[in-house]
């Protein structure tokens, strides 16, 4: 017998044996390596692929780790899923809740508490379709508590009914896994950096985040552990402004004929955008000087202060090329012309972003270039004036920068 692939919750309060068998043919295991397949942590394995639980054998209030799957507890979507469930059904084609048998065969919820909070508390189920997990062998205790913490984060990130996994669930649960010791803390930051990711991308799946969002997740999680080594990642709006502010960069006003300064913060990796937004912050206060200071955004890589001067340096060269062809095609200016325009926006400076190489409260300022000096590219002092990082072309790419 064919059954339907949409449940009437209003209608039933159980899922049958029919139900179950066009759940078995819906779903299709290499759709999910994180339960399935190659995903699934070395630590579990699959006890039953598809199995109706009664909802009174599983004990809901028993939690596997100290840590929840949610931080907070409560899925932000649930009155959303719930509205969903009861007007459009409960649809088979998604995997069950997992369940995890102890050695005690005690169940306990590995995922899918929004799920079971509908069926039970909103529609009187008696039921669930469930997938069981248990201890692979020789899997110590340690090995399972931190599979199971990180699952109950990965689960949500593969478009699971339940709603998508939350960057703070993932940055609760890395946090975790780090105190807990999973995650294994390095005298090198270049290989806790490793570590990290490799646990957010774990908890994240393959399809939840861009790499720019987990990049800064990573870089967020390991500055509450590593105090020699703090990274910035500029991605938050206002972020920028906040650091110009509290660092005493802020507007200077016009004072008789003498014009005003204000700085305006943009990204480097935005390109045309910036441009067209500093011109039209130039335009719209004509009695200042703008000074633009740009932000790396996300650092990515293994080689951090590599990738922070490649986006600098990549985005001056454009900078420059446009300011030069604008010129040309508008006004006629060429050559060393171009140089002798009053232009009100200045190309300032840089957010810092590494501690290991700046200041983190002092600006990294752009250089003109001086016939003794013609390659140096940034600066950065202090308030006596003693540099503090300084930064000129490689020879290998000053021909590319001439």
């Amino acid at each position: 017998m064919v059954g339907q692939v949409i449940v009437d919750v209003n209608s039933t309060n159980k899922f049958t044996k029919v139900d179950l068998e066009t759940y078995k043919r819906l779903i299709v295991e290499e759709v999910y390596p994180h339960l399935f397949g190659e995903d699934l942590p070395k630590a579990l394995r699959v006890r039953v692929k598809a199995q109706l639980i009664d909802i009174v054998d599983v004990n809901w209030r028993s939690s596997l780790t100290k840590q929840a799957a949610r931080r907070g507890g409560k899925n932000p979507k649930l009155k959303q899923i719930a509205r969903s469930i009861r007007d459009n059904g409960f649809k088979l084609m998604y995997c069950g809740i997992c369940l995890f048998r102890k050695p005690n065969g005690e169940l306990v919820p590995m995922n899918g508490r929004t799920r079971y909070e509908i069926l039970y508390k909103n529609h009187s189920f008696t039921n669930i379709i469930s997938i069981i997990f248990e201890a692979a062998p020789g899997a110590t205790q340690d090995e399972v508590d931190d599979a199971l913490s990180s699952f109950g984060v990965s689960s949500n990130s593969y478009g699971d009914p339940e709603g998508e996994t939350q960057l703070e669930d993932v940055y609760t649960e890395v946090c975790h896994a780090i105190d807990m010791g999973w995650v294994k803390k390095d005298k090198n930051p270049m290989k806790f950096i490793e570590s990290i990711r490799a646990r957010v991308d774990l908890d994240a799946g393959r399809g939840c985040f861009a790499a720019t969002k987990r990049d800064a997740l990573v870089y967020r999680i390991l500055n509450n552990y590593e105090s020699s080594l703090d990274i910035l990642s500029w991605t938050t709006g206002g972020e920028a402004e906040r650091w110009l502010s509290d660092n005493n960069i802020v507007t200077i006003p016009p004072k008789g004929d003498k014009r005003g300064i204000k700085y305006i913060a943009l990204s480097a990796e935005s390109g045309a955008k910036t441009l067209i937004s500093a011109v039209k912050f130039a335009y719209d206060n004509p009695n200042y000087d703008i000074r633009l200071v740009i932000h790396t955004g996300t650092l990515t890589g293994f080689d951090l202060e590599k990738c922070y001067i490649d986006k600098v340096v990549k985005f001056k060269n454009w900078w420059d090329a446009v300011i030069s062809q604008l010129g040309y095609g508008f006004f006629n200016y060429q050559g060393e012309n171009l140089g002798m325009l009053r232009r009100p926006i200045t190309l300032y400076g840089v957010l810092p972003a590494l501690s290991s190489v700046h200041d983190l409260e002092k600006l990294v300022k752009f250089v003109t270039p001086t016939p003794k000096n013609e390659y140096k590219l940034l600066s950065q002092s202090d308030s006596k004036g003693k540099v503090l990082y300084d930064y000129q072309i490689p020879e290998e790419d000053r021909a590319e920068a001439a």
